[in-house]
């Protein structure tokens, strides 16, 4: 199973965790962390990690689940083929109204993969990308506030 995030702080903690326990040179190590997150913006970027991403979404908590007054982010590298599939062919497919690609201030569930890039140093990058409906973001805001949504919580974030 993997982790599940509603506060990027959490997320950028375990980036700082996995960096100091990875060795620089193991690049097959991927950690899988699921994201409730909001778009702020996609922001083009060039290839600077050599796995052919084309973009970077850069993310902050949905005010549903924001702890603090502060408005932490993180980058999140998109490959071409993901970008190409989230972006591209579903705004080509206008007639299915929930095909609809992400827009600054969506809601978005991302899986995300932590991995050594080979450089010593550990990225983001999304594996998938899924709109949530505004419904789907109410059942979770009341959910995780409920014992059995915290206890969820625990048992995805050892």
């Amino acid at each position: 199973m993997s982790r599940l995030v509603v506060e990027i702080s959490q997320l950028n903690e375990n980036l700082d965790v996995i960096n100091k326990e990875t060795n620089p040179v193991n690049i097959s190590r991927v950690t899988k962390i699921r994201c409730i997150v909001q778009l702020l913006e996609i922001e083009p970027c060039q290839d600077e990690i050599g796995n052919n991403n084309i973009c970077k979404l850069i993310v902050t908590n949905l005010p549903d689940f924001q702890t603090t007054s502060e408005r932490t982010r993180a980058h999140i590298y998109v490959n071409e083929r993901l970008f190409a599939s989230t972006f591209i062919k579903k705004a080509s497919n206008r007639s299915n109204a929930s095909k609809r690609i992400p827009q600054s201030g969506d809601a978005l569930d991302l899986l995300v993969g932590i991995w050594n890039n080979g450089r010593g140093t550990n990225i983001f990058e999304a594996i998938t990308i899924e709109l949530l409906r505004l419904e789907e973001v109410t059942a979770l805001r009341n959910f995780l506030p409920d014992p059995i949504g915290a206890d969820f919580l625990k048992l995805s974030n050892p």
